[in-house]
């Protein structure tokens, strides 16, 4: 018998791995999109 909250514990680092990874793409794409337009702020 597996354990529902070790399963919902290692889904909950997967999501926040995740959401990790696409908080630093959307970063580095804002970031290059400025600085293409010129715009350093």
């Amino acid at each position: 018998m597996t354990d529902p909250y070790r399963n919902l514990h290692e889904t909950t680092i997967a999501y926040d791995s995740l959401k990790d990874t696409v908080n630093a793409l959307q970063s580095r794409y804002i970031a290059l999109s400025r600085g293409a337009a010129g715009n350093p702020e």
